[in-house]
């Protein structure tokens, strides 16, 4: 079995177990996942919604900004960028996506204090990434 086969199998056992029971955080998360790696954007988003319907963690905020930020939603993505850094300020990786949004909506300011706020975070993480976004520019 690939792959593709393993993702296709264990995303259908999910799928089936919702239609007989609901689904815990971590299975919404995991079928979320699933689905945004076998390119069901919209049926992730659905997931990662039901998620945070059951737990408002910082990883469903993050996928949540994520998703929408693919659907070319960025208002809705910065909502769930802001509600990231709002309840969990130490994740970083949040700072990260939500100045590239940024900088993709020439809100350069803005995304400049956030790099640097994710810096002062986590220095050794994002060095890498400071470097790439200075080559985008």
């Amino acid at each position: 079995m690939n792959v593709n086969e393993t993702l296709e199998l264990r995303k259908a056992l999910l799928q089936e177990k919702e239609e007989t029971e609901p689904l815990t955080y971590e299975e919404y998360m995991l079928l979320g996942d699933l689905q945004y790696l076998t390119y069901e954007i919209y049926a992730a988003r659905i997931s990662y919604i039901k998620a945070l319907g059951l737990n408002k963690t910082s990883e469903v905020y993050y996928a949540l900004g994520i998703i929408n930020q693919e659907m070319n939603e960025p208002a809705v993505a910065e909502s769930f960028y802001l509600a990231a850094i709002r309840d969990f300020p130490n994740y970083g990786i949040v700072y990260c996506d939500l100045a590239m949004l940024y900088l993709a909506m020439n809100r350069e300011q803005e995304a400049e204090k956030l790099l640097d706020d994710a810096f002062v975070l986590n220095p050794d993480n994002l060095v890498p990434f400071i470097e790439k976004v200075n080559e985008e520019r």
